[in-house]
């Protein structure tokens, strides 16, 4: 669950010579996250989990100085997550170690605002797109 206000953000990472700083593309100041885990004996179909999260970014959302609110399945830049190899279509296949990877986050609408993550091209989603096949690209 996240949490978020406004703001610009740098990220330190680290290299072999010290630390860069690198634009993250995300402005995370000002949001906070934590995590919820469902007891699973209350929460077995999919459609109760998403409801839940769905209800609770809702209620987040309507709490003073709370300028948004979403969910996530993993944070960005925390070393974890699902990814799924990548094929372009009418391109050779990639050579070993050189396979195109994608992340994949699982994400109620309100994400990108929340997390300060500007669109550069097409719209955000909403609730009433969540139930139909939608996939969402990021650089």
């Amino acid at each position: 669950m996240l949490c978020g206000a406004d703001g610009r953000r740098r990220a330190a990472v680290p290299e072999f010579g010290g630390i860069q700083n690198v634009d993250p593309g995300m402005d995370a100041r000002n949001v906070l996250s934590f995590r919820v885990t469902l007891p699973t004996q209350h929460y077995k179909e999919p459609q109760k989990k998403i409801d839940f999260f769905a209800q609770a970014a809702d209620k987040l959302s309507q709490l003073p100085g709370v300028r948004s609110s979403s969910a996530t399945s993993y944070l960005p830049l925390n070393g974890i997550g699902a990814a799924t190899g990548v094929k372009i279509s009418g391109q050779p296949p990639a050579k070993p170690g050189e396979e195109f990877v994608a992340t994949i986050r699982t994400v109620l609408p309100g994400y990108f605002r929340t997390m300060g993550i500007p669109l550069k091209r097409g719209r955000d989603f909403n609730a009433a797109m969540m139930w139909k096949p939608l996939r969402i690209v990021s650089s």
